[in-house]
């Protein structure tokens, strides 16, 4: 019974905000270039329009389509 009075009083303390791993600022592999640079930047670039999409959930953004189509399309509309 202690203990349940110990933890509750713990969660009613103030909550400190989590500290996020540091992001490597360097890598140590070269960058892509080629077909898998150009692959990435329009991976990119179509999540980018999803962001922007879904700042009105517009599924139905011609930016949707710039750089999505299929099943990518299909799951960018679903998750609007």
């Amino acid at each position: 019974m202690v203990g349940v009075a110990v933890l509750s009083l713990a969660a009613c303390g103030s909550v400190s905000p989590v500290a996020r791993p540091a992001v490597p600022t360097t890598s140590t592999s070269a960058a892509p270039t080629g077909p898998t640079a150009a692959a990435l930047s329009a991976y990119k670039d179509m999540w980018t329009d999803m962001v922007i999409a879904s700042q009105t959930s517009n599924d139905q953004s011609p930016l949707l389509l710039e750089h999505a189509s299929g099943d990518a399309l299909s799951l960018l509309v679903h998750g609007l």
